[in-house]
């Protein structure tokens, strides 16, 4: 019985771990042609240091990691070559346009150390870029996401509410 009970343990787990590997890590050579072709045109002196497959919303996208001037922009393309998204990392909060850096530093988040900064472009809205910010506060890591004019529209539920210390 004890057997049995171990057994069904390791495979709920090796299940578990096989649902939550969604991205598969690919070669340059397993990725079809016309994502390539975009992703080259996207950032003609960028090199391609990753690649990737994954599933979203129950579609198959792909990931290219380009590098450029020490810069690391990730675009998500259709299998066809569609460019559906463009996460554009920044170096610095002053990097950020005013509206947004006015509405992190007003937000519970405001004195955080900020670990990452992203500019994520969607092709359905490319005039409406949101900002990703990871931050770290209090020990904890948190994922933030910022409108254009400065809105935190996205955050951890319960981890950083009003009043909360900075």
């Amino acid at each position: 019985m004890k057997h049995q009970t171990l057994l069904c343990a390791v495979l709920t787990v090796a299940f578990a771990s096989a649902l939550a590997a969604k991205e598969v890590k690919l070669t340059k050579a397993q990725v079809p042609a016309p994502v390539l072709q975009t992703a080259a045109k996207t950032a003609p002196g960028a090199a391609m240091t990753g690649f990737a497959r994954e599933e979203e919303k129950g579609k198959t996208v792909y990931e290219v990691e380009l590098r450029e001037k020490g810069t690391g922009t990730d675009l998500i393309l259709s299998p066809e070559g569609k460019l559906l998204t463009e996460e554009k990392t920044l170096a610095s909060l002053a990097d950020l346009p005013a509206a947004v850096r006015q509405g992190f530093q007003g937000s519970p988040y405001g004195t955080a150390k900020v670990l990452k900064i992203e500019k994520v472009t969607n092709s359905e809205t490319p005039n409406a870029a949101t900002y990703e910010l990871t931050v770290q506060q209090h020990g904890k890591r948190h994922e933030l996401e910022l409108t254009a004019d400065g809105k935190l529209v996205h955050h951890p539920k319960g981890e950083a509410e009003e009043g909360e210390g900075h």
